[in-house]
């Protein structure tokens, strides 16, 4: 049994629209009042031992941007509800994963997925598979534009939690980042249409 931290297991948290979470501001009451959820927290009756069955980007979405809202500092030593404060900590947290991963083995509870699979709540990852290089992993919120070429992402960096716009191939592929889907992800078709 994994412990699930505020992740909801089995249960539904009411309706969340997904466009909502990614373009909401990021300031006041923010989308998790707005969408009728309140953000990572899990729903009565879910137990906190209870075997994660998937997890939906609603869900994802709105537990990353509580880090970001509150500007979690950046601490590879420091915690923050049960994740290390750093950007596979903020993924792991995101992701509602049962313990916080690093970027070597976070292939462990994802996928590659094509560029052009990217959707919100996605990951965007980095490391060098050989050396002592340190990685870096982004969760992807949106796309910028119609051409798919300025990405908007949410990410833990030296600093603190934040929005970053990167030009994708330059940026983010041209430096060997590759998209990655977790395995527990559930993807609607209402999830394409963003």
């Amino acid at each position: 049994m994994r412990t699930r931290r505020g992740c909801h297991a089995r249960g539904h948290w009411g309706a969340v629209d997904l466009a909502t979470v990614v373009t909401a501001p990021l300031t006041g009451a923010g989308v998790a009042s707005a969408a009728g959820v309140e953000a990572g927290t899990a729903p009565a009756g879910a137990g906190a031992t209870e075997r994660r069955a998937a997890v939906r980007r609603e869900e994802i979405l709105v537990r990353a941007r509580r880090w970001v809202r509150a500007a979690v500092p950046y601490d590879r030593a420091g915690e923050r509800d049960g994740y290390r404060t750093d950007c596979s900590g903020f993924l792991s947290y995101a992701w509602c994963l049962d313990r916080s991963y690093t970027t070597r083995d976070l292939a462990q509870v994802c996928r590659p997925i094509a560029v052009n699979d990217l959707l919100p709540g996605d990951g965007v990852l980095w490391h060098k598979q050989d050396g002592d290089q340190i990685g870096h992993v982004v969760l992807f919120a949106a796309w910028q534009d119609s051409a798919r070429t300025v990405a908007t992402v949410w990410e833990l960096a030296p600093g603190c939690a934040r929005t970053s716009r990167y030009h994708y191939l330059l940026d983010l592929a041209g430096t060997g980042y590759v998209p990655v889907r977790h395995h527990e992800l559930v993807t609607r078709s209402s999830d394409r249409t963003l």
